[in-house]
């Protein structure tokens, strides 16, 4: 049977996502790319599944016009000659680049009448029962030291069990420091040379290296609150994604910690004008380093692309045009 392939900007995620369990309560098998969970291979599965695609649902936003990846997958669509049915979501009318195709108008949130799916029927196979959704889910790349780090973060959160029960928290940083004291519990980071400091001539301040320190333990818990300090958020999904992301920090060598160690460095006492999210970072940093240089071959980040990154994913979220990390950051708040 084949699927349904749903194009759409993340910032129409919830029209999304209720039309997609729609769908699949018709029989249609659906597959949408929930934004989590980016690894390595994001960029080739999405494309073997719009190749493998028997329809192509485009969603019509000014937030999706602006996308350069919902562009690039309707310019794909189009060229593999894949049936497209485009929503109007919101905006006056339809886009140029589908202007010979009928859309379907769903303005207000609505769903698509019965002539959609009568069309759609006609394009894909239907199911005789419910489909449930299955996004593809990636595991990420990670340095080698992988086990010995899980294994000393499950009993680095059984000790903390523990202290719990007896009554006692472990302190927070105070969120008007600036730096990421040991004492915390937070991993060390030595650096070649000063922070970031707000340039006065608009070019982009060279990154120091980090190093990880791979002995420390420590937990989502510990990196959260100082995220949320800098206006970064560890997903873009709902409250129970965000739950599930909270597991990817498996230690000091996993992907997400690495990232959220490596960003609160490069942030240093700023914080986001707007919200950021960690996956959408995430996302940006592997298409620009490429999956076979993910990291570098002592096992971290290549810190100089986080910042790209940064500038990217704002842009795709927030649908900006901004060039450096300093148009997104605020100024340093102790200057």
């Amino acid at each position: 049977m084949g699927h349904i392939f749903i194009s759409y900007s993340h910032r129409d995620m919830d029209y999304a996502y209720r039309l997609t369990e729609t769908l699949q309560a018709s029989g249609f098998e659906v597959w949408i790319d929930t934004r989590l969970d980016y690894g390595s291979q994001w960029p080739q599965e999405i494309q073997k599944r719009l190749d493998g695609c028997e329809a192509f649902i485009l969603i019509m936003t000014p937030r999706s016009f602006a996308s350069d990846w919902v562009q690039s997958e309707l310019q794909r669509a189009k060229r593999k000659m894949k049936p497209i049915f485009p929503l109007l979501l919101e905006g006056d009318e339809t886009w140029l680049s589908v202007e010979s195709t009928q859309f379907y108008d769903v303005r207000g949130e609505k769903f698509p009448d019965a002539r959609f799916f009568s069309a759609l029927k006609q394009m894909v196979s239907v199911g005789q029962q419910d489909r449930t959704l299955h996004p593809w889910k990636p595991s990420m790349k990670l340095s080698p030291g992988r086990s010995r780090t899980i294994f000393a973060a499950v009993l680095g959160l059984i000790t903390l069990a523990a202290i719990w029960l007896f009554g006692f928290r472990a302190p927070l940083l105070n969120p008007e420091t600036p730096s990421l004291p040991p004492a915390t519990g937070i991993s060390t980071i030595a650096v070649q040379e000063s922070p970031i400091v707000e340039p006065t001539d608009q070019v982009q301040q060279p990154v120091p290296t980090i190093t990880v320190d791979q002995s420390a333990v420590v937990t989502v818990f510990d990196l959260e609150p100082q995220l949320n300090e800098s206006n970064i958020i560890i997903s873009t999904g709902t409250a129970k994604d965000l739950e599930r992301v909270r597991g990817y920090f498996t230690g000091p060598d996993s992907a997400y910690h690495m990232l959220a160690v490596a960003s609160l460095q490069i942030v240093g006492d700023r914080q986001f004008r707007q919200t950021a999210y960690l996956d959408m970072i995430e996302k940006w940093y592997t298409i620009v380093v490429g999956e076979d240089n993910y990291l570098t071959p002592d096992g971290q980040l290549h810190l100089e692309q986080v910042p790209e990154a940064m500038v990217k994913a704002h842009n795709e979220y927030h649908g900006d045009d901004a060039q450096s990390l300093e148009e997104i950051l605020l100024p340093n708040s102790f200057e």
